[in-house]
């Protein structure tokens, strides 16, 4: 970029104010004295603009009038010209920039970003593997056959291979998402909290139960009554059945349904 400053034909102490600039991108650095009040002044206005948006070709005006110096008068057509190449000559330096990362993250060339490729699809079906391996219920059952070649013999397919195979894994992983979502909407309402009981009593008719005791139901009747077994479920742990006159309490452990 320097090289071609140079072929613009641009003054000296521009060039220094240019350098500064962008290289104090990096870090701060010591801003060099400038002779020229032209200079100064370009280089101040750049700096309230950005040097980022000096590299996409957003440069100041008065770079113009610091090309042409104090003596010469302003906007001539040379400072014009030169403002246009240099807009042009930042735009082909960051699309140089940008084809040169495209480079590094897809490959400089086909075989270098079909290679790139293939190391990806490995490393997306050895994920798959190693997931599928500590819970084989993220896929449905009738998916399961798509473990049952070795990891690197799949791995050793060419790249078509590979993309079908991932393709199929995606549509599994989905499959299973929305089997859970549609069970968890039906349990939810299977597994609803029930209102709990409310019942008249006399005062002095328990005066021993405790708080939590007396949090499922008060009753005075007989013990052969139906009405006096109230089963209360709390869908996140366990089922207590409580009996409402001799106040037994069992616990009954919940089905692990999967």
């Amino acid at each position: 970029m320097w090289h071609q400053l140079t072929l613009l034909n641009t003054p000296d102490e521009v060039q220094t104010a240019i350098q500064s600039g962008i290289k104090n991108l990096e870090g701060p650095i010591d801003i060099p004295t400038f002779t020229s009040k032209t200079v100064s002044s370009a280089f101040i206005d750049q700096s309230i603009l950005g040097w980022e948006p000096f590299l996409r070709g957003r440069i100041s005006y008065q770079w113009r009038a610091a090309f042409d110096g104090e003596e010469a008068p302003v906007n001539t057509k040379d400072s014009y010209k030169w403002a246009g190449q240099l807009v042009t000559l930042l735009l082909n330096y960051s699309q140089q920039i940008w084809i040169f990362r495209c480079g590094v993250v897809h490959g400089h060339t086909t075989t270098d970003h079909r290679q790139r490729h293939r190391e990806e699809l490995q490393y997306n079906i050895r994920a798959a593997y190693e997931e599928y391996g500590k819970d084989p219920f993220c896929i449905p059952s009738e998916w399961r056959t798509l473990f049952n070649r070795p990891v690197e013999m799949l791995l050793n397919s060419d790249r078509d291979t590979l993309r079908s195979w991932l393709r199929s894994y995606t549509e599994a992983r989905q499959q299973q998402a929305l089997f859970n979502l549609r069970q968890t909407l039906s349990i939810r309402n299977y597994f609803s909290p029930v209102e709990k009981a409310h019942c008249d009593t006399e005062a002095s008719s328990h005066s021993s139960l405790t708080n939590e005791d007396s949090s499922f139901c008060d009753t005075d009747v007989d013990d052969d009554s139906v009405s006096s077994q109230i089963l209360t479920y709390c869908p996140f742990g366990k089922q207590i059945l409580s009996n409402c006159t001799d106040r037994e309490v069992i616990e009954i452990e919940e089905l692990d349904t999967g």
